[in-house]
């Protein structure tokens, strides 16, 4: 039987105090540890045997991708298709692009479709401070124009997260507020 000792966080030492806990998502210890009580190991790219999607993993050097591939690409029948280029959630804080609901999420979506599936995975804060993980996003999104027709490219994030539009204008008046109380919030001491 699998031990689940993977899946518990590593018990603090004694002398290892709490400096900052974000609700469930993140702590942060003095020591410079950091927990992220609710992320679920991830998931290895590869065959999805219930829609045919082929995931792989691609480095894309500060940060990586997980590119998804209907079946009908696959097997070189699809016409030129539409890319998916999607944002998880987490609140740069938490999860990636292999967590398990992200990941089966794509699987679905571009079978479905069928369409391309760009799956970001950008770096997290406190490690890498924001901007880091927009940058990240606007990076992708420019390699993915670099290599696809712009009118078809669709940008998803999760449902509530709010921050594509950033993408979109990066330079617009509400964006620059909206990444400065962000950055302030999250970079906060």
């Amino acid at each position: 039987m699998a031990s689940n000792t993977a899946l518990a966080p590593a018990p603090a030492p004694a002398a290892d105090e709490l400096l900052h806990e974000f609700g469930p998502l993140l702590r942060v210890y003095k020591s410079g540890r950091i927990e992220r009580p609710l992320v679920l190991p991830p998931v290895a790219p590869g065959p999805d045997p219930s829609t045919g999607v082929q995931s792989k993993d691609v480095d894309l050097g500060a940060y990586s991708a997980r590119l998804y591939l209907p079946p009908s690409a696959a097997a070189g029948t699809a016409a030129k298709l539409p890319v998916i280029v999607y944002v998880h959630g987490g609140g740069f804080v938490a999860e990636s692009a292999k967590s398990p609901n992200y990941h089966r999420f794509l699987n679905d979506l571009t079978s479905a479709c069928p369409a391309l599936g760009v799956s970001l995975d950008y770096r997290l804060a406190p490690e890498h401070p924001l901007p880091a993980a927009y940058d990240d996003c606007l990076d992708a999104l420019r390699w993915v124009l670099s290599a696809a027709d712009p009118w078809g490219v669709e940008l998803l994030e999760t449902d509530g997260e709010g921050h594509v539009f950033y993408l979109f204008k990066p330079d617009c008046d509400k964006a620059k507020e909206m990444l400065d109380r962000i950055v302030a919030f999250i970079n906060a001491p």
